[in-house]
C-alpha cells in the first residue's frame, strides 16, 4: 500500500506522515520536501516535481525490496495529472489524502514559522489550493481531512482506518 498525504505547505502533512509510521510496521516513509516538491522553502516548478518523482520511484522499488508493506510519502503534488502519472508509474494501490486547513489557518501557521519569505509561500499556497481543490477533492483521487481541529494523532487515526477498509 502506498499512502500518499498531500497537500499544501503549512498544513501539517510531515508531522501527520511521521505520526503515522510511527503507528504502521513494516512501513518506510518519503519526505516530498527533501526530494525538492520544495526547493529553498517555495514550491518547486512542475519540472523540478516531475524529477523529484523519479526519485521518489526508486525509494519505493528500493523499501519494497527491503520489505516495506507501507510506504508513506508526504508530498504536495501540484496538479493533479503530476499525482496520477506517478501512481500509474509506481503500480501499486495507492490511497490519497489531501490535508487541508482553513485559509487563516494556513497563514498563521507559516507566518509563524518566521522566514523571510513567508508572505509569499501563503500567496504560492492559496494559489496551489486553488488549483488542486476541483480534482482533487471531488473524491477521484483521494480523501480530504480538514487539520483545523485535529491532532496528528487523529488524523494519522483517520487515514489508517479509511486506507486499510
Amino acid at each position: 500500500m502506498l499512502i500518499i498525504v498531500n497537500g499544501t505547505v503549512g498544513v501539517g502533512k510531515t508531522w501527520v506522515a511521521r505520526t503515522l509510521l510511527c503507528q504502521l510496521d513494516d512501513a518506510a516513509y518519503i519526505e516530498g520536501d527533501v526530494l525538492g516538491f520544495v526547493s529553498d522553502n517555495l514550491i518547486a516548478t512542475q519540472s523540478r516535481q516531475k524529477l523529484a518523482l523519479n526519485v521518489a520511484c526508486d525509494l519505493i522499488s528500493a523499501y519494497r525490496r527491503l520489505g516495506a508493506r507501507t510506504i508513506v510519502f508526504d508530498s504536495l503534488f501540484l496538479s493533479p495529472d503530476l499525482m496520477e502519472d506517478f501512481i500509474q508509474r509506481v503500480g501499486e494501490p495507492a490511497r490519497v489524502f489531501y490535508l487541508s486547513a482553513e485559509t487563516r489557518s494556513l497563514s498563521a501557521r507559516i507566518l509563524k514559522r518566521g522566514r523571510p519569505q513567508a508572505e509569499r509561500e501563503v500567496s504560492e499556497t492559496q494559489e496551489v489550493e486553488r488549483n488542486q481543490r476541483g480534482r482533487f477533492l471531488n473524491g477521484a483521487l483521494g480523501f480530504e481531512i480538514k487539520t483545523d481541529n485535529m491532532s496528528p494523532d487523529e488524523i494519522a487515526d483517520l487515514i489508517k482506518k479509511k486506507a486499510f477498509e
